[in-house]
């Protein structure tokens, strides 16, 4: 098999591009791919030419640069291959926000940067390694291991706060703002909550130094669910509530490789549990009532009955709709239309969505139905709720 069939038999196999380097027209290719700023020095022909040159024929290079765009390079009978461009890890716009300020590139915007990351695969630096290794023995029918040099191109000085900064201080720092975030969800001041888990969230990235941001993001998820699990138990919220409410959280986090949908679980869990302290002390629910507010908040996009949500939180139906209305004044199906309607009047105001889409939404799926039921909380249409807010 001649050289060019393996590598692209390989790239299809692996998903990663490969090249030849054959000349510099190729190099230049390869390069203008790989470059999205010119502080991206070393992502020109001339740079790449010269440090290839500086590699020994038993040595494989590893270049990283400042967005964490890595390739591989490796020669095969004497010509060069390049493997990549390629990510060995996700950043979610709020750490390309970061690497962008830290790097001083204000020309990049965070989204440019996250989309144009996102063009290149994500792999593990060791299997695209061992993608090369075998090209190598399948070439060169040969054993020999090639030693990796790496040359990470992201300057010292990104990081002064972290490199300066006394590491008791940013410990002291830490504990504080996390206290006061107890507090305020103690209070239920979901807003103040929020604010603090913003700044516990990126102290954590400050300390791993961008590096796996997705096990970043799991990290500050860990510390935030058993932060607020705390919280929530010396508010007074029943060890039932918190133990379900947390788990979904951790299937939510679990299920997912995007740290965005990670930070909109973990401040949606701030402000369920703040939720929950507020009904807890302006309305004195039950744990059974609570939960089962939280799951018509969950789930009232869905046709869900009210026999479904005796089920989902361990009790009878009959005793489920005596009790609820006991506590709440309602049954279990107006409360429900109730949640559904404010989800509508929050979509009609915030959203371009069509009335049928809304409807559908907030899980009644009959347009028609849909504006007769808003019309009787609201004494008004959906379209004309919209127009008049929007005055």
């Amino acid at each position: 098999m001649q050289l060019k069939e393996a590598c692209e038999l390989t790239q299809r196999i692996t998903q990663i591009d490969i090249q030849i380097l054959e000349d510099e027209e190729s190099m230049e290719l390869f390069c203008h791919k790989a470059q999205l700023h010119a502080s991206s020095t070393h992502m020109t022909a001339s740079q790449l030419k010269d440090m290839l040159n500086e590699v020994r024929e038993n040595e494989m290079l590893v270049l990283v640069d400042i967005f964490g765009i890595h390739a591989v390079f490796i020669q095969i009978l004497g010509q060069w291959i390049a493997l990549g461009p390629f990510c060995t890890d996700i950043y979610s716009q709020s750490d390309c926000t970061i690497v962008l300020r830290k790097f001083k590139v204000p020309q990049i915007k965070p989204e440019e940067l996250a989309w144009y990351r996102g063009q290149f695969p994500v792999n593990r630096l060791g299997q695209v390694q061992h993608y090369a290794r075998s090209l190598l023995r399948q070439m060169e029918s040969t054993d020999a291991e090639r030693v990796v040099k790496e040359l990470r191109f992201m300057a010292e000085e990104a990081f002064p706060e972290t490199e300066t900064m006394n590491q008791l201080a940013v410990v002291k720092k830490r504990y504080e703002v996390e206290m006061r975030m107890m507090e305020y969800i103690r209070q239920g001041n979901a807003n103040a909550a929020v604010d603090d888990w913003k700044i516990l969230h990126k102290s954590v990235e400050f300390i791993k130094k961008i590096g796996n941001t997705v096990e970043t993001s799991r990290v500050a998820a860990a510390i935030t669910q058993t932060t607020i699990r705390l919280a929530g138990m010396e508010a007074g919220l029943p060890y039932d509530y918190l133990d379900q409410r947390t788990g979904e959280s951790r299937k939510v986090i679990g299920a997912t490789e995007n740290p965005d949908v990670m930070e909109i679980e973990q401040e949606k869990l701030i402000r369920d549990i703040c939720n929950a302290v507020n009904l807890m002390r302006t309305k004195k629910y039950s744990v059974s009532v609570l939960s089962a507010v939280y799951c018509m908040e969950r789930r009232h996009q869905e046709k869900i009955s009210v026999q479904e949500i005796a089920e989902e939180i361990g009790i009878s139906t009959n005793y489920f709709i005596t009790l609820f209305k006991k506590e709440t004044n309602m049954t279990p199906g107006a409360y429900l239309e109730n949640v559904r309607i404010e989800h509508a009047k929050r979509l009609l105001l915030e959203t371009q969505y069509t009335i049928q889409q809304i409807s559908d939404m907030v899980g009644i799926p009959d347009p028609n139905y849909f504006v007769k039921v808003f019309k009787k909380h609201c004494q008004t249409t959906p379209m004309k709720y919209r127009m008049n807010l929007r005055k």
